[in-house]
């Protein structure tokens, strides 16, 4: 395929926005479109609310995940984790009492939280992420410390031990529940754990890495207990800064930071997107499958970086730019393609044997001329991207739309739906499937309800369902909403 469009020609596959037009009134939806559930089930609320969404206690636009076995999916508030149980047809039903949420009660109190959650150590989660046999979820947190004497009882990264049952969570007892870089609240020690960004299970479960300003961390995985266990030596930290102890500091590119972590579906390989600032680099590391232990891919196809600090190695790919907060990495289900969001561009790239990457596409955020890549996502910050398990569909999720300077005003947040070619090439579905929002923007998308600042996805493993989640109302962290979708297969 060729790149065709008032920009040029980026690589051998063509990304095309919009490519696919609106199906006609009364024939099927496009295969991943979505469709909300009606009523209560199509949405969740923690506050009141005129948007017809049913109530739920302690969520509020953190990480959310859906179990391997299809029967949970769990949401991060601010300072907690909400259990739900998920029905055949995708709707939500929030497990009742103490198990139905896990809540640390300090910054931000919830009255309803605190009063009918279990107490946990966790604090502004991140990155959550489950392993795949369903026994344990892992969350990683911005831990800082609120009151400034080290006195709080919460971590950088939670263990919780899952009930394969009912879904109910309970953090493990003592040091194994809680890590961080110091033992403030009874938590172990752990190196590379300050403030992290991204946590992934390896697909063997053998593995938990760690993405933090202070390196990436590497545990093994206890098999039964879920309890984990950092590497000795350098293997346990990589990409630090020169002054950490214990860590290898070997390809760290400055005082980059793992903002995003992604691990393949063959278990071969990690890949960290990095960055500070507008500087950012995706590295490759081949995955030692017996120890976890990781080492960087030493070529060209295992370092792309932005064009300002490309070289030593590296290659340059001039849609790489956002501030670091702005990443998202998603890989295939067939392994072929990694998918990079920075800020509403969209970069593709094909995945070779070894694990490298060449690029192959980009999306911009803004559209042609005068940038980079082809096409136009329909947005500028994006939060998220999700696949669907047979590799026919990529979702985007942003939390605020494009600004208008000559209104003042700035588009809803919501949803870009992409069809995904067998050649990796994504592109953007027909008006008005090819993005949802809550006001529908004049036509252009479908109207949703829940999507007032959507920040993660995630999609059931029988590809049926999507979940958004994301902040609601004027108090941003204190409210949060759930979307509820089926995708039409």
């Amino acid at each position: 395929m060729t790149l065709r469009s008032g920009g040029p020609r980026v690589g051998a596959i063509a990304v095309v926005a919009v490519a696919l037009s609106a199906s006609a009134s009364g024939a099927p939806a496009p295969t991943g479109a979505l469709v909300q559930l009606s009523a209560a089930s199509g949405c969740l609320r923690a506050a009141a609310n005129r948007e017809r969404c049913g109530r739920a206690v302690a969520i509020g636009g953190g990480p959310v995940v859906a179990s391997a076995d299809g029967r949970s999916v769990y949401v991060a508030g601010m300072t907690s984790v909400a259990v739900f149980a998920r029905a055949p047809g995708g709707a939500l039903r929030q497990l009742g009492g103490r198990r139905g949420c896990v809540d640390y009660r300090v910054v931000v109190p919830e009255p309803r939280a605190d009063a009918t959650c279990a107490r946990g150590k966790l604090l502004w989660p991140t990155s959550a992420a489950l392993s795949r046999d369903g026994r344990n979820l892992y969350v990683a947190s911005w831990a800082f410390d609120p009151h400034g004497d080290r006195s709080d009882n919460y971590s950088d990264l939670a263990v919780f031990a899952r009930d394969r049952t009912t879904g109910a969570l309970r953090q493990l007892p003592g040091r194994q529940g809680c890590l961080g870089p110091s033992a403030r609240g009874g938590c172990a020690v752990g190196r590379a754990l300050s403030g992290p960004e991204s946590v992934v299970v390896s697909p063997d479960g053998r593995n938990v890495y760690v993405g933090s300003s202070g390196g990436l961390a590497v545990f093994a995985r206890n098999a039964r207990s879920g309890a984990l266990r950092q590497l000795g030596g350098t293997a346990g930290c990589l990409l630090a800064p020169g002054r950490a102890a214990r860590c290898s500091h070997r390809g760290a590119l400055g005082q980059l930071g793992p903002a995003a972590l992604a691990v393949s579906a063959d278990g071969r390989n990690v890949y960290a997107l990095t960055a500070s600032d507008e500087r950012e680099a995706l590295l490759v590391f081949r995955r030692n499958r017996r120890s976890g232990a990781l080492s960087r891919l030493a070529s060209r196809e295992g370092c792309i970086a932005s064009p300002t600090i490309a070289g030593a190695g590296c290659t340059a790919a001039a849609s790489l730019a956002g501030p670091w907060f702005c990443f998202s990495v998603a890989l295939s289900p067939d392994g072929r393609n990694l998918y990079l969001g920075s800020c509403g561009d969209l970069t593709v790239f094909s995945r070779n044997a070894a694990g490298g990457l060449t690029q192959v596409g980009c999306i911009d955020a803004n559209g042609p001329p005068g940038h980079p890549c082809a096409g136009d996502t329909g947005t500028e910050p994006q939060t998220s991207i999700a696949l669907s398990p047979d590799g026919k569909n990529l979702y985007f999720a942003f939390n605020v739309g494009r600004s208008n300077s000559a209104t003042h005003t700035t588009q809803p947040g919501g949803i870009t739906v992409f069809a995904r070619a067998t050649n990796g090439s994504p592109a953007r579905l027909g008006a008005p499937n090819g993005c949802l929002t809550e006001t529908g923007s004049h036509g252009a998308c479908t109207k949703a309800r829940g999507l007032e600042s959507p920040h993660e996805l995630a999609i059931s493993p029988d590809g049926r369902n999507l979940y958004s989640s994301g902040f609601a109302g004027r108090n941003c962290c204190q409210d949060g909403n759930v979307a509820v979708f089926r995708r039409a297969t």
